[in-house]
C-alpha cells in the first residue's frame, strides 16, 4: 500500500471515480482488503463492478469523509496510512510490521509464503 497523505483538496482532484485500490488507501484500507470488502458487498462506500474491474465513485468517499468542496489542505490520513485524522499531532497506531522475524529485506512488500 502506497504511503500516500490524502488531503481533501488531493481526493476532490480525483475526478469523478477513482479505483478501489485509491479509495482503500484513503480510508487506510490495504489492497487485499479493499478487494475482500468489496467481493462481499460491505465496502465502506458504493463500488461499481465493471467486468472484473471495480470502480468507486468520489462523491460517496467524500460524504463519508465529511469533505465538501468547499474544504481544502484537511490532511485525511498520516504518512503511515495508518488512520483517518484531521489532527496531525494525534497519536497514531504502530506499523503492522513490527515483528522483526517478518522482515524480509526485499523492501515494503516481502515474500511472506
Amino acid at each position: 500500500m502506497s504511503r500516500h497523505s490524502w488531503t481533501a483538496e488531493r481526493v476532490i482532484a480525483l475526478g469523478s471515480t477513482t479505483t478501489l485500490t485509491t479509495a482503500g488507501q484513503i480510508l487506510g484500507i490495504g489492497r487485499t482488503k479493499s478487494y475482500t470488502l468489496a467481493h462481499a458487498g460491505t465496502f465502506p462506500v458504493p463500488v461499481i463492478r465493471i467486468g472484473t474491474r471495480y470502480t468507486v465513485p468520489v462523491a460517496p468517499l467524500l460524504a463519508l469523509l465529511g469533505i465538501g468542496k468547499e474544504t481544502g489542505g484537511i490532511r485525511l490520513t498520516e504518512n503511515d496510512g495508518s488512520s483517518i485524522n484531521e489532527n496531525p499531532a494525534a497519536p497514531t497506531r504502530p506499523s503492522h510490521h513490527t515483528n522483526p522475524r517478518k522482515e524480509t529485506g526485499h523492501g515494503e512488500r516481502g515474500n511472506h509464503l
